[in-house]
């Protein structure tokens, strides 16, 4: 494919978070599309610095307000005029990467839209509040049922779609009535190797300001937000250090941040267990892989629509604690370090927890034979492939 020659836009619902596993997709896609343009809704460099220097074209929600740009529920009425708004008839492919409303741009008939779906909107399609608050609920359904009727429809505008799962796949079909097909998103299997190279030679300093011991903590790696089901971990942790007196010197290290923060520190304040807590906004990738090497166990309790952090924790080698069911299941397919839980609770959480507890494992009989499938290489490969079919 000449990529030269090809005018090809991306759309992304907003560059106001900081790197996760949706945000590597990003960055490989500039990689090889360096000079195509981003639209999105909006953007907040302080919060995104990952896309410094990249063409970044945000709508007119870009004039409002930052506290008002950064409320999800403030820009709700907005975020899908500011998609319908954009002018895309100069290209010849655009590509949205959504789990919101970026695949809702309008496009003329000589432009090919490739939808990569992250996942249809959570809090549209399942019954979770997004606000919690029991006053405003009869509006919030209300709106919640105009907005399926609307996401449905523009998502019939989507030429195709690309889904990062199978399990976001199931859910295009049920929720849009389309079907897809599955590219998983790049893993980065040489980098990751090269960090835990590294971790031979010397601790991290990150780690050592910490002050953590191998083996005396388990670990959750997750933005901070209601879906992710940390607040589930933490009773979870509570629960297990009750039951188990060797585990009162465990720590749980979290490491992310998003809009529940605040929220689960007072939680973890209430179980009484606040000290046991390490909070960390983020670290470096070489010293994330250091915890993942050493943690007791990785606890996964939210249902993922990929699971990048399970490809992470499977490659160090981390024990895994995952919920049974979503994209992780997929990410963790042939990892023999694993146990599953359900249903999606505390006691079946602590259950698991004492399980993997009582298993000796051994990380290197793992060839990791099927994350090296999920390569940096094979995902170009599959979608650089798709775009050149598109035209």
């Amino acid at each position: 494919m000449q990529k030269g020659k090809l005018n090809i836009a991306f759309i992304y619902d907003w560059f106001d978070t900081p790197q996760g596993g949706a945000e590597r997709v990003l960055q490989v896609l500039h990689e090889i599309f360096p000079h195509a343009p981003w639209y999105t809704s909006h953007i907040d460099l302080k919060s995104a610095p990952w896309a410094t220097g990249w063409d970044v074209r945000p709508s007119f929600l870009q004039h409002l307000p930052a506290r008002v740009r950064r409320n999800r529920v403030l820009m709700l009425p907005l975020l899908p005029l500011a998609f319908e708004s954009f002018d895309l008839s100069s290209y010849d492919v655009v590509v949205s990467i959504s789990s919101a409303f970026a695949k809702a741009v309008v496009t003329k008939a000589h432009t090919r839209h490739i939808c990569y779906l992250l996942t249809p909107p959570r809090w549209l399609w399942t019954d979770t509040p997004i606000i919690q608050n029991p006053l405003i609920h009869f509006f919030e359904r209300a709106i919640r049922s105009y907005l399926r009727r609307w996401d449905k429809t523009t998502a019939q505008r989507v030429d195709e779609f690309i889904a990062i799962s199978q399990v976001v796949a199931d859910r295009c079909n049920r929720w849009y009535a389309r079907e897809s097909t599955v590219v998983y998103p790049p893993f980065d299997a040489s980098h990751w190797q090269e960090l835990l190279e590294e971790n031979l030679q010397f601790i991290p300093a990150e780690i050592t300001a910490l002050g953590l011991r191998p083996s005396h903590y388990m670990l959750v790696v997750s933005r901070l937000e209601t879906y992710k089901r940390v607040d589930m971990a933490l009773t979870a942790f509570a629960m297990y250090q009750k039951s188990n007196p060797h585990a009162q010197s465990m720590k749980l290290v979290i490491v992310g941040t998003g809009t529940q923060k605040n929220r689960l520190m007072q939680k973890a304040q209430d179980l009484g267990i606040f000290h046991h807590i390490i909070w960390t906004n983020s670290l470096s990738e070489r010293a994330l892989a250091w915890l993942y090497t050493h943690s007791r166990a990785c606890i996964m309790p939210q249902e993922e629509d990929y699971g990048y952090v399970a490809c992470e924790a499977a490659w160090c080698g981390a024990p895994v604690v995952a919920y049974a069911r979503g994209g992780q299941k997929e990410a963790l397919e042939e990892y023999p370090n694993t146990v599953y839980f359900e249903p999606q609770d505390e006691r079946a959480l602590v259950s698991a927890l004492e399980k993997i507890e009582s298993i000796q494992y051994n990380a290197r009989t793992y060839e990791n034979s099927h994350l090296r499938r999920r390569s940096r290489d094979a995902f170009v490969a599959a979608f650089t492939q798709k775009i050149s079919e598109a035209v």
